[in-house]
């Protein structure tokens, strides 16, 4: 056996716990699950890439002029009034983005 030290968020690890141990697995348990699988696939077991309606570019591959328009957008949005509370940010992040 050995010990393997990892860092996780906390709401995260708490999280994943929470669901774990109402199946009856431990995390060390389920990161062995994992380890195991990624060997008999010889890949990660499950495909990782981000949703079609993801709608944040990667700032990299956005041209100087692309990104000033994205910064003036979001000038006119507040200008507009055109703003959200946290909580209905995180609404729609959730149900946008955490569909597992």
């Amino acid at each position: 056996m050995s010990t393997v030290a990892i860092e996780i968020e906390d709401g995260l690890k708490n999280s994943a716990e929470e669901i774990l141990n109402k199946l009856g697995l431990s995390l060390s348990e389920a990161f062995s699950l994992l380890l195991h699988q990624v060997t008999l696939r010889r890949s990660f077991p499950v495909e990782l890439k981000v949703p079609d309606n993801f709608p944040v570019p990667c700032l990299d591959d956005l041209t100087d002029e692309e990104f000033d328009a994205m910064i003036q957008e979001a000038f006119d949005d507040i200008e507009a009034g055109r703003t959200y509370t946290i909580e209905e940010v995180r609404k729609f992040m959730e149900e946008q983005y955490a569909k597992f």
